[in-house]
């Protein structure tokens, strides 16, 4: 009885409402922050913060009124454990995680490549000024991933809701149907019609220009279009030498196997058509206008039109009064150059160009186009994109283990006939060992044994090779590479953890370039987080700056007569796609040769925790989009990464999307759930038993 009572004493000479009071007042301000930090945050459902309410404020309170009641000291400790505890367990759903190095759950997107091809930065506010884009330039058909720097053993992401913040826009263009999207036509004589077939790929909503070239000029007569269905855009009579008729239609679900266009007075003719498809089927034609010559030339100008849409395709047509071809033009697909038959200035001549071009609206400027010298006449016009795109972006939150160099080494020889490379230091089994070679001589080396070439590259005898071996459990301290003559040789050998065993190899490209410039070969990798190796050689003693997005791992020069210099670089390309061209400048003017290569990681190392889409429509300029991604609970190792990846399909008629990111105004982030700390989470396990220690040690007072 004296135990009983001493726990229905006062506490410590504090009356028990008072503590009780205290209590509540805690438990209510616990409250409000979860209430205002889940808030804040976007995160938490109204159902949850209602249960969370209950949990966490009523049934605590009525709690402390039977203690006080009962004047019950036990009931009070578990009265605010329990507060306590429902208000941490709501904010591990409603608010993000404090992760990885910065104690920050905002993963903010910024332009550099530390991490991979573009990072995401905690307690990083970006400053104004011109945004970084993925792509460079609207389109459809990419993907751009952000990789955040490592985790250590033992953090942890609980299982709840990230939100993806991106500033899209879209703005579609038309497509430019190159694959069996044009037909043709070329007399080979006079005529007085031009048939033309239907194109395989034709598709209902589909839009066709079509350009006739027909000799006569003024002296034609009427033209006479295949159905009412056809629209004439323009027709530029350039004098009595030659006619260009331009013509559109928007395609049916039922379209004949050929259209023909007549006229009367047999004339030397020549057509070409194509179709489009994402081009407003309402108004499909824009901007268009023609220019007529009156004399000779070898340059053929299209004039200039207004475009009231960005993004829109220009379609060029060219007709020339003669047997002339007409040139390529880089960004721009020249669908055909048809003439017809005849010699001399009987004849006629059609080319039709077209170019999906990621202009803003206005001025499209004019196109310029050689064909030979003969009198031509020229159009261009613009189509307009469809005006109710949907494209969907995908949002794949991801937890990877980048490849990592574990260690390299370098050796040089100024004048010899083999090199020994050590092997690098703490080198695994399942390690991928990459070795280069630069020699400034036509001298040809052998390999080892159990080495694979992975490639070969030279010019005016400057060589570089690279090799390629999965590291056994038990490596020799060197490896040597012998040659046939004496030359001065650069080697370079890296071990890297976390390259796919069985197929390691991704793709690659070689380059040679004489001077201080030296660019990387152009290639598209296959997987997400390859690893990428640049190795330079310059047939001279040398330095190299480090090109943008890559981290140095060697440089050295063999001085030998002649010299030669080599330099290593690597990182990782967090999306699979186009690897952009790294170049670097080096302090001597010499031939070069490099070498870029990509290797798989182990399929194992990536773990997908979230995917969510969402749709766009016609979207003018960058725009706030929250995206929010269901994701699973996650541990991680020490050197892992979260890695969020934005793509867009191959849709060019409703997808026409890029994102902006690290500017003030289009701030793109990552914010991810959150998680308990570990010794919070420990604390939480020992709540309950709060209220029993505290009784026992009552009971167990004199």
């Amino acid at each position: 009885m004296e135990a009983e009572a001493a726990v229905r004493r006062p506490v410590r000479g504090v009356k028990l409402v008072v503590v009780a009071s205290v209590v509540a007042f805690a438990l209510v301000g616990f409250f409000l922050r979860s209430f205002s930090a889940s808030e804040s945050n976007g995160l938490a459902s109204p159902t949850a913060e209602i249960f969370g309410f209950v949990l966490g404020v009523w049934l605590p309170l009525f709690a402390l009124i039977y203690a006080c009641v009962r004047n019950r000291v036990a009931v009070v400790v578990l009265a605010f454990c329990v507060g306590l505890s429902v208000n941490l367990v709501f904010l591990t759903h409603a608010t993000p995680v404090a992760a990885v190095t910065d104690n920050s759950s905002v993963f903010t997107f910024r332009s550099t490549s530390s991490f991979g091809s573009h990072d995401m930065i905690q307690n990083y506010t970006p400053a104004s000024g011109t945004a970084a884009t993925c792509p460079a330039n609207q389109s459809a058909s990419w993907a751009c991933g952000f990789t955040s720097d490592t985790f250590t053993t033992g953090q942890t992401m609980s299982a709840g809701t990230a939100q993806a913040d991106l500033y899209l826009e879209n703005q579609p263009s038309p497509a430019n149907d190159a694959t069996n999207g044009w037909s043709w036509f070329a007399s080979s004589g006079t005529v007085e019609a031009v048939p033309m077939t239907k194109m395989t790929n034709l598709q209902s909503g589909d839009v066709i220009i079509a350009h006739l070239s027909i000799r006569g000029g003024t002296s034609l007569g009427t033209i006479t279009k295949p159905s009412s269905s056809w629209n004439l855009v323009d027709r530029v009579d350039s004098g009595t030498s030659v006619t260009l008729a331009v013509y559109s239609l928007v395609a049916g679900s039922s379209e004949p196997a050929s259209y023909t266009w007549s006229w009367t007075g047999a004339q030397r003719a020549a057509a070409v058509m194509r179709n489009f498809s994402g081009v407003d089927t309402s108004a499909p034609v824009d901007g268009h206008a023609g220019a007529s010559e009156s004399s000779a030339s070898t340059t053929h100008v299209a004039p200039s039109v207004n475009a009231a849409y960005a993004s829109e395709t220009r379609v060029v047509g060219i007709a020339v009064s003669n047997d002339v071809d007409c040139n390529t033009i880089g960004g721009w697909n020249l669908t055909s150059v048809q003439s017809s038959g005849g010699s001399g200035s009987s004849q006629a001549t059609a080319a039709g160009y077209a170019a999906t071009a990621s202009l803003p609206a206005g001025p499209t400027g004019t196109f310029t186009a050689t064909c030979g010298n003969a009198i031509g006449a020229t159009h261009q016009l613009t189509l307009k994109p469809s005006p109710t795109p949907s494209c969907t972006v995908t949002t794949t939150l991801r937890k990877t283990t980048p490849i990592e160099l574990r260690a390299a080494t370098t050796k040089k020889v100024d004048n010899g006939t083999s090199i020994v490379l050590d092997v690098p230091a703490g080198t695994q089994q399942n390690d991928l060992m990459y070795a280069i070679l630069a020699w400034n001589s036509f001298a040809a080396p052998t390999d080892p044994g159990g080495w694979t070439l992975q490639s070969s590259n030279g010019a005016s005898g400057l060589a570089l090779q690279t090799y390629r071996r999965i590291a056994s459990a038990s490596e020799p301290a060197t490896y040597t590479w012998t040659f046939d003559a004496s030359v001065a040789i650069a080697g370079w050998m890296g071990s890297y953890i976390g390259v796919d065993t069985t197929t390691p190899s991704d793709f690659g490209a070689s380059n040679s370039q004489n001077g201080t410039t030296h660019t990387t070969g152009s290639f598209s990798t296959s997987s997400a987080n390859d690893l990428l190796v640049a190795a330079y050689s310059l047939a001279a003693i040398s330095t190299f700056s480090t090109p943008g997005g890559l981290a140095p791992q060697g440089t050295l020069s063999a001085g030998g007569s002649p010299a030669v210099s080599l330099a290593v670089f690597d990182t990782i390309q967090g999306n699979a796609g186009t690897v952009p061209q790294m170049t670097t400048t080096t302090s001597a003017s010499a031939q070069g040769t490099n070498r870029i290569h990509a290797f798989r990681p182990i399929a194992s190392n990536t773990v997908t925790l979230g995917t969510a889409n969402t749709t766009l429509g016609s979207i003018a300029s960058p725009t706030l989009r929250s995206v929010s991604i269901p994701t699973s609970a996650a541990t991680f190792a020490t050197g892992e990464r979260l890695v969020l990846e934005v793509s867009v399909p191959n849709d060019k008629a409703n997808c026409g999307v890029r994102l902006s990111y690290d500017e003030a105004a289009t701030p793109s982030k990552l914010t991810v759930a959150a998680e308990v700390p570990e010794g919070v989470a420990g604390l939480l396990l020992l709540a309950p038993a709060l209220p029993v220690g505290l009784r026992w040690w009552k009971r167990r007072q004199p």
